[in-house]
């Protein structure tokens, strides 16, 4: 293949663009409609700073001792890096 076309590229960019913002809308008419999955999705992605993050703790137990260690998931909005850049 030759050189990427910078205006199609561009474009691609545009369509993917529209198509997160058509899903945000959605995911706001959800919300305001009372759908706890969507609410709960919310929270976790946009409401850590509030202390709304997913959170497993494993029980490590060897012989008496238990050493309990949080795992805490991420999730790391890629569109922040795209209008960064």
């Amino acid at each position: 293949m030759g050189k990427a076309d910078p205006k199609f590229a561009k474009k691609v960019m545009e369509v993917d663009e529209g198509s997160i913002d058509f899903a945000e809308t959605m995911l706001h008419k959800n919300i305001r409609d009372g759908n706890v999955p969507s609410i709960i999705f919310y929270l976790k992605t946009k409401g850590k700073k509030r202390g709304y993050i997913e959170q497993t703790n494993f029980d490590h137990t060897i012989g008496e001792s238990q050493i309990l260690q949080p795992l805490q998931i991420e999730v790391i909005d890629s569109r922040d890096k795209v209008r960064n850049e």
